[in-house]
């Protein structure tokens, strides 16, 4: 009796087998194309964070974030240190106009804000901020 029915039983292992390589070969393409997303999503991560390490060591941004302190008259300045990549600012008595300049040269720069804070008084604001690269 097996014998009778040896070549069907070839035929079904033969197809199993198939049916088998295709799927693992299927599986194999998934992980090669999730690989391949993964490791470009890497090279544009590691190529920005080249593009960034080149920005913010040029002596250009330097002179953008020291030039802060010159948009605004010295008595205005509480504090002003920019040292080892880091900027502590904090203007006080400030106008709208005099705000609006400030807000937009920082958000203008390639910079980390790690603290932006307004206060109103009366018709003047007070302006702190932190910011690192």
């Amino acid at each position: 009796m097996i014998r009778k029915y040896q070549n069907e039983g070839i035929v079904l292992l033969a197809l199993l087998l198939l049916i088998g390589g295709f799927l693992y070969q299927r599986g194999m393409e998934r992980k090669l194309d999730t690989s391949l997303e993964q490791s470009k999503t890497v090279a544009a991560e590691i190529a920005k964070a080249k593009t960034l390490r080149q920005v913010w060591s040029s002596k250009r941004l330097k002179q953008k974030i020291a030039s802060l302190r010159g948009g605004v008259p010295s008595n205005k300045v509480k504090t002003f240190t920019f040292a080892k990549n880091k900027l502590n600012a904090h203007f006080f008595q400030l106008t709208g106009k005099e705000l609006n300049n400030i807000a937009t040269k920082i958000a203008s720069l390639p910079v980390h804000i790690q603290e932006f804070g307004v206060t109103r008084m009366g018709s003047q604001y007070a302006l702190r901020c932190l910011c690192t690269w």
